[in-house]
């Protein structure tokens, strides 16, 4: 029909040959065909991260969401840790804490331009760093063998105490447990620290108990 123009969507960018195929009323047909080449830009800029917050070292993939694209556009990728990257949907470790800009550009291959600035799009916090003294210090013997746990550990959410190889003494969470060790002797003690986002700091720490004898010897005898 002269009346209608015909619409069609294509699914991907590319080169596509166009066949117009005309008939008339006794029967006789006509065709034509021409190239159409639909490679235009991105209307925008879309992309997904596998994660946006965490510790270092952190791996994000960058699943690529724009539309049209291909491996025939050109692609670039500015993480903001001055690392770059041309593929379509990257992935990218970051290795030092910091708020890192996503910067994308995207160049289709008849020259169409389109490109996007995220600002402060990844955030990688410092590792935590687990510590923790107790007292008293020194002088833990069996007559006095509770001992009080202070934590100064450094970027902290969660703790959990362990008193003894593979806590066969026993275990506690919080920041600051009262433990009374049942024997004389060297105990290892472990505390484990999380980070908001998930990362894991432990410490190790010998603590002596010392055994302590005393005698009690009458003052007359018969």
């Amino acid at each position: 029909d002269d009346d209608e123009s015909p619409e069609y969507q294509y699914d991907a960018p590319g080169i596509f040959n166009v066949v117009l195929t005309a008939t008339d009323s006794l029967g006789c047909t006509y065709q034509d065909s021409t190239n159409l080449t639909w490679q235009p830009a991105p209307e925008a800029i879309i992309f997904q991260p596998s994660e946006s917050v965490g510790c270092p070292p952190l791996e994000v993939s960058f699943k690529n969401l724009s539309f049209p694209i291909d491996s025939t556009y050109e692609t670039i990728w500015s993480f903001g840790d001055d690392s770059i990257s041309y593929e379509i949907s990257p992935t990218h470790t970051y290795l030092i804490p910091g708020n890192f800009d996503i910067h994308v550009q995207v160049t289709s291959p008849i020259g169409c331009f389109e490109e996007a600035f995220f600002p402060r799009w990844i955030d990688v916090d410092s590792l935590p760093v687990a510590d923790f003294t107790y007292e008293p210090p020194s002088y833990i013997t069996n007559f006095n063998p509770t001992v009080n746990f202070h934590d100064n550990s450094r970027r902290a959410a969660f703790w959990a105490w362990e008193f003894g190889e593979d806590a066969e003494l026993g275990s506690t969470l919080g920041t600051d447990p009262e433990f009374t060790f049942p024997d004389t002797g060297f105990v290892e003690v472990q505390l484990a620290i999380m980070h908001y986002y998930g990362c894991v700091d432990t410490i190790v720490k010998t603590v002596e108990v010392i055994p302590r004898v005393t005698y009690k010897l009458p003052n007359a005898f018969t």
